[in-house]
């Protein structure tokens, strides 16, 4: 069941939503590590610094994700209309 309508009448599922947002954080992260053992991002100073935001990112995700798990049973739809 649907727990989000948007302004343009997507229906966003819950599982979808983890599923995705998840996928994407961790190809960040896993693209930010290719480019740097393959010495096309050879800044190892730059490379600590977007290594330590994606991190700090995919903590705040994961916060965001677990709160969507928990309480998408409990959204009341019409709030959103």
């Amino acid at each position: 069941m649907p727990w989000f309508v948007s302004h343009e009448h997507i229906i966003l599922y819950p599982n979808d939503l983890v599923r995705e947002t998840r996928t994407t954080a961790y190809a960040a992260y896993d693209h930010l590590e290719t480019l740097y053992e393959t010495k096309s991002l050879h800044d190892e100073d730059y490379y600590n610094t977007l290594h330590a935001k994606i991190e700090s990112l995919g903590k705040r995700i994961n916060n965001f994700l677990k709160i969507v798990e928990l309480k998408h049973n409990t959204f009341d739809s019409s709030s959103v209309l």
